[in-house]
């Protein structure tokens, strides 16, 4: 009989559990703070919103006062200034700022530091955990192979971590609290849209009352509350102005003059990446030959992933395969989408959570940790080594998207598809004394 050698988190849960946990919370907090003030105090005192903090306080006060979207300042920088929030987002954010710049600029910070440690744990909410901190160990190893979305979005004060953190804790509950779970969700695509191919993935494979209450969530937040407030009227202006904002952010340059390749240390969408690469510009027939390979080069790799998916066994969450699909569906618009930033890929570290557990995993077949250890490798050389300059960063993160997508797709029919079984309590004796 072949003896394995145990893993890592089975040696750290025999030796030294406190220490242990102790540096991991530890290692956590530290990077945190870190990431969001770089150890300088004037980053977030005295506190106020920053950044794109700043820029979210601000114009979902102006909307909400001119009850539509503007584009006051859409001349005077080099890219078009634009605030493509939901009007759903609107109302969370406006009523966030009632209580003023310090309170909002704290609770968006805690909000933030949260939503990773929701990120983190949830991601592992299917597995068993051989000590109690060991997702903290395996999320500071992704954080190692997908620091890159995390640290822009911290520091730059955005909203992604707080979506993605409402899917995940939807993740989590949606076995034992479905109408939560749809609420959750509900909640993440009214802030950030990029979460929406979800509620594709309930038709099919989800509890009938996530699916429901989800919907009833978004009809509230979507069409109910602004219809309250800004009346019919109001409402249809509120969403022609921000049409008219996703408008422009799919053809911006057509509709500014200087968002060439000059602004594509800024801007990483496909066609931005094409014109770097041809250096043509962005209407020649190259730039959208280019384009165009590279956008069907990634939608192949999404069929390749569902083709996986169809043929692996429906699964329960929370479980490996969900996390997966969520992985992969919310990846999926990001390479399609006309505004890529670098904060966008944050499900970039469920997918590295996935291949560092699997790499780890003692149940997992070999072929299986093997793919995963190849991919965790390649992207941690990737961040690393930094081999694409700043103009070519968007094809760095299609890369690294790709390689998530392929690993998983790799991966996904022999993932585990359902949550590991509770252990029961021990039975107790008839005549047991308190």
């Amino acid at each position: 009989m072949r003896v394995m050698p145990p893993s890592p988190t089975r040696l750290l849960a025999l030796y030294g559990k406190r220490p242990v946990q102790l540096a991991l919370v530890t290692g956590l907090v530290v990077y945190i703070i870190q990431r969001i003030s770089r150890f300088n105090p004037s980053n977030i005192w005295p506190l106020k919103p920053r950044l794109d903090a700043e820029v979210i306080f601000t114009q979902s006060v102006r909307v909400w006062n001119d009850g539509y979207y503007s584009f006051e300042q859409f001349h005077t920088i080099a890219l078009p200034f634009l605030f493509p929030y939901p009007p759903s987002a609107i109302f969370f954010f406006r009523s966030l700022a009632e209580m003023g710049p310090a309170v909002f600029a704290l609770v968006w910070l805690v909000s933030a530091a949260l939503g990773l440690i929701v990120m983190l744990r949830m991601s592992l909410a299917g597995d068993k955990l051989d000590f109690p901190y060991v997702w903290i160990g395996i999320g500071l190893v992704a954080l190692l192979i997908a620091d890159s979305p995390i640290m822009w979005d911290l520091h730059h004060e955005n909203s992604n971590l707080l979506y993605i953190a409402l899917v995940l804790a939807a993740f989590g509950l949606m076995s034992r609290y479905a109408v939560t779970a749809g609420i959750l969700l509900g909640l993440s695509v009214s802030l950030k849209i990029f979460s929406g191919l979800i509620f594709v993935w309930l038709l099919f494979f989800g509890p009938r009352r996530t699916l429901v209450s989800g919907t009833v969530t978004l009809l509230m937040l979507w069409v109910a509350l602004p219809l309250l407030v800004f009346g019919v009227d109001g409402s249809i202006s509120l969403y022609h102005g921000w049409l008219d904002q996703l408008r422009v952010a799919a053809n911006k340059f057509e509709f500014i003059p200087n968002a060439g390749p000059q602004n594509a240390v800024w801007i990483f969408d496909v066609q931005t990446t094409a014109m770097v690469l041809t250096g043509s510009g962005p209407f020649d027939d190259v730039t959208q030959y280019v384009a165009w390979a590279l956008r069907s080069i990634w939608v192949a790799l999404l069929l390749f992933y569902v083709s996986a998916m169809v043929r692996a066994p429906a699964p329960v969450a929370p479980s490996r395969a969900v996390l997966a699909d969520w992985t992969m569906l919310m990846l999926a618009p990001l390479p399609l989408s006309p505004w890529l930033e670098l904060y966008h890929p944050v499900a970039d570290l469920t997918g590295a959570v996935l291949l560092i557990a699997t790499a780890l995993d003692d149940d997992a077949p070999s072929r299986d940790r093997l793919v995963a250890l190849i991919a965790s490798t390649t992207l941690l050389l990737d961040l690393v080594l930094n081999p694409f300059p700043a103009t070519l960063r968007g094809l760095g993160l299609l890369m690294r998207m790709a390689v998530i997508v392929i690993s998983l797709s790799l991966l996904r029919r022999s993932m585990p598809n359902k949550p590991w079984p509770k252990p029961s309590p021990a039975p107790q004796p008839f005549f047991a004394t308190a």
